[in-house]
């Protein structure tokens, strides 16, 4: 290739690469699924291949590595499957295993420092990419794809000859030993001439594409920064941390932060989103990214009214940040390509290299020259080819599955074709029947599913893509081999090649399901991380090794949030709803410990509440068990004391109030859960307290202070100005008139609306609970909503038969000769004689009504709270007693009224159950109880009946009523913070808006708290002084690391290991070390690959049959 690359020297090619060596890795495991093509994507190069033309001259040739050619390897088919088969030997008993005998391998063969990723993550990506050679060996297009992934993944990486043939020398030789006597010179032949293939393509790819894939990466970053200066400093920071991150990756930029999705909207163009995208964009005067500085120059350079500039410049974040993965950049334009078929004008792809060129110059005036010209050149290219491959195909595409699917095809057909499918891919991988165990039915709608996907893509492709990135984060929770996805699309193909003839509709079917495959694959393994795939096993060592890994800059957000393109996926939440509770609780710890460096205190409480504002009511529903770690996380306390107390600080910011500085639902939820064990928790108490005290408490008071003076007001006209006769002055009238119209006036219409204000709220929203038949509003199931439908009853009756309206109707009457005429206001007059005693009696009830009300002021003090409590709880026990008291007396008094005496008291059913509750009660005469001493029958059933109800029933309700006491007062003072917290909830609802800003101003969250003399800390709490006997506190509960500080660098391995987690590690150690009986595996699956336990192990021979079926579709 004639171009500036070719002439720089090895000096300059050596200044620009790295100083770290890991051979024949694979850095991102989103890039190593096989390749998939239909038809036309098989002979896209010209060329055909015939058994014929295959030879072992190929297998000869690359015994050495070829660094200066790239050329096809031809391996004979019967080779091909002896790699294969030699593959499988190597990986029989444990994939771990044998990755770690590859690692092992190189790392006796290399210098140590040429591996900086740690052991788990290398091994499985060393066996992962010989697994991909070996899986398209047999098939020469697809081989050299997967070995220039490889080659464009190791662009960074030091590479040499030497090196290299060190590397392959290591791993034959261990492989060697694993597959033992089964190993021959022909697979070791293949072997070699397979990994010197890709040794050389490593190096051929370095030398022609290195320096134009990084001039690509670098300038679009720098393109899309709004600050030059800014730019340069991360990129500065993004190489330093391509040298010591974890996850090795090899070439990758930082996100853009004017990334625009390919799944943000809908694909339609013909709803104007695109245009709308482009003029909201149009308006911008100071273009700064790339975005901008495109539309800027489209409608500068006239072409303002191509809407399908749009459609590609809202893919070409990803076109451009994969240049280097050559499948993930043919998904793209295939997707791409999809939503350029809806666009019904004329598309002309050189005028965007015009525009795209124009716009990059503008962006990178000061480093543009002739390699950035060709570089990007270069790239765009390559895209155009991969677009104009497509083009005028989906259209077609598309016309062909609408025939067969919603035409040709009948429901007995469609149902044959579903079985077919099924009975092709199980013969094709026996290991799917173990996942597909649903019924039939279940099985047939996935089958519905896929080609309702396959018909969807072409008319709502970045609606499927979005839905596929969904569809993929839940299989990485189900665990879900990607190695069954290819085999099902072979089945799929051939099973309807099958039943149709239609050539055309079958190559659609083929490329839109290989396009869906290597989609939901992709999504799949880059959700595939570490974290998540340890959350399986749902054990904390394998969780905590396996976030060991993770740098300490990014490791809350690789345990809370795995994100594929628009879709995320949170491993705790996924944890909780799987039920590995175990892992759960070990994210949560880990979440929660504070660690620190020289530089910075890592905290990651404000970035759970941040990624699950609902953790709290979640874990009330789904895993209360997690409930109290969580808690527990909140408080750090110090080990040092002074004075007797100890410094606490309890970081309850999202306790009190959400992301929005509004008032949060935590209480709500906590009150709905209803555990007084939770509400006792410190952490909850503490902000309960803060925020009764400073909010909640005055405005409680006001209310409360209404109802008194409505039930002062009712005492008053009810009690101290009753009178019995006649006899009343003017003054207790009046007093005793405008008492009542406050109550009938002010106070009951204002109980009415409240109350049918919140039965309407209960209705409307459907908080409805049944008892038997009848819907209750679920407000009016707390006593206090009872007691207060109950008084406004009764007082609404009160208004029916208030005397002195009757008096005064009564004053229009003449008077008879010798009455005087009433007082105004009277309630004494002959009229209301008549329903003086009802009045009267409903006045009783509402008076005790208005005392029953009156408990809620209990809420002031726990300890009156916890009485009120425990008395209505053992009030149940009480009643339990009174029902067994009234089957006593019933059953006594109706034997004792078939009894023949002359007993007076006890003569009828009712008079005996009169006598017997007067014994009972202890209130029956002597001188009647003496009768029955003279009829034997009576006395006896006297005695017993006495015997049961004060011997056995008393003693067992007093037993009762001390177990019931006993087993509430551990939890009386959980309940009394319960019943605040309701208050509490109830209360800041009404709250103003300047009254709960004035209170969060008062809690200085902003404040960094100390964590000793001298050592600021973190903010969002609230630091208090407890004594130092209450919580003993021995070890810093600070996790302090020395070393480097760098935010990309992991934490130092820390020993936490238990004795159990020992004696099992020196078990698996003596078992290893002991003498084998046959020559097999030299190593045990065991140390720290068991952090990622299967999570490679995952058989990719069903690949090529895939290979094979969709050239053949």
């Amino acid at each position: 290739m004639a171009d500036r690359d070719e002439e720089r020297t090895e000096e300059d090619t050596e200044k620009e690469e790295t100083d770290h060596t890991e051979p024949m890795s694979s850095v991102n495991r989103e890039e190593e699924e096989p390749t998939f093509k239909s038809d036309s994507e098989s002979s896209a190069d010209g060329e055909v291949y015939e058994s014929g033309d295959l030879n072992d001259a190929s297998v000869t040739k690359y015994q050495a590595i070829h660094p200066d050619s790239m050329e096809d390897l031809f391996l004979p088919e019967a080779l091909a499957q002896e790699l294969k088969q030699c593959f499988q030997l190597f990986v029989q008993n444990s994939r771990e295993a044998a990755a770690e005998a590859l690692y092992d391998a190189l790392t006796e063969s290399l210098p140590t420092s040429s591996f900086s990723t740690p052991r788990p993550i290398l091994s499985i990506r060393l066996i992962t990419g010989i697994s991909n050679l070996i899986l398209n060996c047999g098939d020469p297009i697809s081989l050299r794809r997967a070995a220039e992934v490889m080659a464009f993944q190791h662009l960074d990486r030091e590479v040499n000859v030497s090196r290299l043939e060190v590397a392959r020398d290591a791993m034959l030789a261990a492989i060697e030993i694993e597959v033992g006597v089964n190993y021959t010179a022909r697979m070791h032949a293949g072997l070699q001439a397979l990994l010197s293939y890709a040794a050389g393509a490593f190096l051929f790819v370095r030398k022609e594409y290195a320096i134009r894939i990084k001039t690509v990466l670098r300038s679009w970053s720098i393109a899309n920064s709004t600050n030059e200066e800014q730019s340069q400093k991360e990129q500065e920071e993004e190489e330093q941390q391509q040298q010591e991150e974890l996850e090795a990756v090899g070439v990758e930029v930082p996100p853009s932060p004017n990334k625009i999705q390919s799944g943000d909207d809908s694909p339609q163009l013909d709803t104007c989103e695109d245009m709308d995208f482009y003029k909201d964009n149009e308006s911008m005067k100071v273009p700064s990214t790339f975005t901008e500085m495109f539309l800027f120059n489209a409608a500068v350079m006239g072409y303002g009214s191509a809407v399908w500039m749009n459609v590609i410049l809202r893919h070409f974040e990803d076109i451009a940040t994969n240049v280097a993965n050559t499948l993930r950049l043919q998904e793209e334009c295939d997707v791409l390509s999809l939503v350029l078929a809806q666009y019904k004008g004329t598309i002309v792809l050189s005028e965007f290299k015009l525009v795209m060129m124009a716009a990059l110059r503008s962006l990178v005036p000061k480093e543009w020259d002739l390699q950035h010209e060709t570089a990007w050149s270069w790239l765009w290219d390559r895209v155009e080819g991969m677009l104009k491959e497509n083009m005028g195909k989906p259209q077609v595409y598309r016309k062909e599955l609408q025939r067969l699917f919603l035409e040709s095809m009948d429901q007995d057909t469609m149902s044959k074709f579903q079985r077919g499918i099924y009975s092709r891919f199980f013969s094709m991988a026996p290991k799917g029947q173990d996942f597909f165990k649903q019924s039939s039915t279940r099985l047939n709608f996935i089958i519905d599913r896929n080609v309702e996907m396959v018909m969807e893509i072409f008319a709502k492709p970045r609606d499927v893509v979005e839905q596929l990135s969904a569809l993929g984060l839940r299989h990485v929770g189900y665990r879900i081999p990607t190695d069954l996805v290819p085999p099902f699309v072979v089945a799929a193909t051939e099973e309807l090649a099958h039943w149709t003839t239609q050539s055309k509709a079958v190559e659609a079917f083929s490329w839109s399901l290989s396009l869906i495959s290597k989609i939901l694959m992709r999504v799949i393994q880059q959700g595939s991380t570490i974290a998540m795939l340890a959350i399986v096993t749902n054990e904390k060592p394998a969780l905590k090794k396996a976030i060991a890994l993770s740098p300490r800059k990014h490791r809350a957000r690789d345990l809370l949030d795995v994100t594929v393109g628009t879709q995320s996926i949170s491993p705790l939440m996924w944890s909780i709803e799987s039920g590995s509770l175990c892992s759960a609780e070990a994210i949560i710890e880990d979440l929660l410990v504070i660690r620190a460096d020289r530089d910075v205190y890592y905290y990651g409480a404000p970035a759970l509440f941040r990624r699950h504002p609902d953790v709290i009511h979640r874990m009330c529903h789904s895993a209360p068990s997690l409930l109290t770690p969580l808690l527990e996380g909140l408080i750090w306390r110090s080990r040092q004391t002074n004075d007797g107390f100890r410094r606490v600080n309890y970081y309850i910011q999202y306790l009190i109030q959400d992301l929005e500085g509004n008032f949060n639902d935590t209480f709500l939820w906590l009150v709905e859960f209803a555990d007084p064990k939770v509400v006792s928790h410190p952490a909850v108490v503490l902000a309960s307290d803060l925020t009764w005290r400073g909010l909640a408490r005055k405005q409680f008071t006001l209310g409360q202070t209404y109802f008194l003076a409505t039930m002062v007001a009712f005492i008053v006209s009810q009690c101290l100005t009753v009178e019995h006769d006649y006899h009343t002055s003017l003054e207790e009238n009046v007093v005793k008139f405008v008492c009542r119209v406050f109550i009938y006036v002010c106070s009951l219409p204002s109980l009415l609306f409240e109350l049918a204000r919140l039965i309407a709220l209960d209705f409307m929203r459907g908080r409805i609970r049944r008892f038997w038949f009848l819907p209750i509003p679920q407000r009016l199931c707390s006593f206090s909503k009872v007691g207060k439908m109950c008084l406004a009853f009764v007082l609404s009756i009160m208004v029916a038969f208030e005397p002195i309206l009757h008096c005064a109707v009564a004053q229009d009457q003449p008077l008879t000769e010798g009455e005087s005429a009433p007082l105004l206001f009277t309630s004494s007059c002959p009229s209301a004689e008549v329903n003086k005693d009802l009045y009267g009696t409903l006045s009783s009830l509402g008076l005790l009504l208005y005392w029953f009300l009156c408990a809620e002021l209990s809420v002031y003090s726990m300890q009156v709270s916890a009485f009120s409590l425990v008395v209505v709880r053992v009030c149940g026990e009480v009643l339990l007693f009174l029902g067994a008291l009234a089957f006593c007396i019933i059953s006594f008094a109706s034997a004792m009224s078939c009894l023949n005496h002359h007993i007076l008291e006890f003569n009828g059913l009712l008079p005996t159950a009169k006598a017997l509750m007067q014994i009972s009660l202890g209130i029956f005469p002597n001188s009647s109880m003496a009768k029955t001493e003279n009829d034997v029958p009576v006395f006896v059933l006297v005695c017993i009946f006495v015997a049961l109800v004060f011997i056995i029933l008393a003693n067992i309700l007093i037993a009762q009523l001390y177990q019931c006491y006993h087993d509430q007062f551990a939890a009386m003072a959980g309940y009394a913070h319960l019943n605040r917290l309701s208050v509490i909830v109830t209360t800041c609802k009404s709250v103003s808006r300047s009254s709960w800003k004035k209170f969060l101003s008062s809690l200085h969250f902003e404040e960094k708290l100390d964590f000793n003399q001298g050592d600021v800390g973190i903010s969002g709490g609230v630091q208090i002084l407890e004594p130092s006997h209450l919580h003993p506190t021995n070890v810093d509960t600070i996790r302090r690391f020395g070393g480097s500080s760098a935010p990309w660098s992991p934490w130092p391995e820390e020993d936490t290991e238990s004795t159990f987690d020992k004696f099992d590690r020196l078990e698996k150690l003596i078992i290893s070390l002991a003498p084998k009986k046959t020559s097999g595996r030299r190593r045990a699956g065991t140390g720290s690959s068991s952090v990622v336990q299967s999570s490679e192990a995952y058989s990719h021979d069903s690949h090529a049959s895939y290979a094979s079926g969709a050239s053949g579709a």
